[in-house]
């Protein structure tokens, strides 16, 4: 997921955001609606969280037992919370908060 988020994060940049337009148009591809590029940040913002938990859990290092519940409780406090700020995505963190639950 670290993967993915990344490249979501690294589209919404601005300094590669500003070239979308002119990229889209040479690649004859549709460009980003302003909609879908507003789905994007509300995706970075819910789902970063989730990403952040499972590098910890994914840990060789610093990885205990004692770390599990508080970080899936820390997990399911933010997705609540950042589900209530959302417009887009809130049904998908609000699904991915009970479903973590």
């Amino acid at each position: 997921m670290e993967c993915h988020l990344c490249a979501v994060k690294r589209l919404l940049d601005p300094r590669v955001r500003d070239k979308l337009p002119k990229l889209s148009d040479t690649l004859k591809l549709p460009q980003f609606s302003k909609m879908e590029l507003e789905t994007l940040e509300e995706y970075v913002k819910f789902v970063a969280p989730i990403a952040v938990a499972l590098d910890r859990l994914q840990g060789e290092q610093q990885c205990y037992l004692g770390l599990f519940m508080p970080t899936i409780q820390q997990v399911v406090k933010k997705l609540m919370v950042c589900a209530s700020t959302l417009t887009h995505c809130r049904a998908l963190a609000e699904a991915l908060a009970n479903a973590v639950e």
